[in-house]
């Protein structure tokens, strides 16, 4: 079962997925295996849009060889700071609420 601290690492790692940040990892594909607190993980789904800025994952456990999907974890990138084209698109979203 995967702990807060597997959360953390998970939700840090996704911002990994986003092709054009500096901490990109080309490893963090679909069906690579992460390892965490000496436990591994399955990466099941990756999305990085370059339309809209979005980068998420979905991972699982590693349970017995296989991946658990009964512990599905979808994580996403929030406002990537370092990223001026992500703070704009973050930007207009926002303000596009109030016109």
């Amino acid at each position: 079962m995967l702990t807060e601290k597997d959360y953390g690492v998970i939700s840090q790692e996704v911002y990994g997925v986003d092709s054009n940040a500096t901490d990109y990892d080309p490893n963090l594909k679909e069906k690579a295996t992460r390892e965490i607190e000496g436990e591994k993980y399955k990466v099941l789904k990756t999305e990085d849009n370059t339309s809209n800025d979005m980068q998420a994952m979905a991972v699982a456990p590693i349970k017995n060889g296989t991946a658990d999907t009964s512990e599905v974890v979808i994580a996403y990138a929030g406002t990537n700071f370092n990223n001026m084209e992500n703070i704009n698109t973050t930007a207009k979203s926002y303000f596009m609420k109030y016109i």
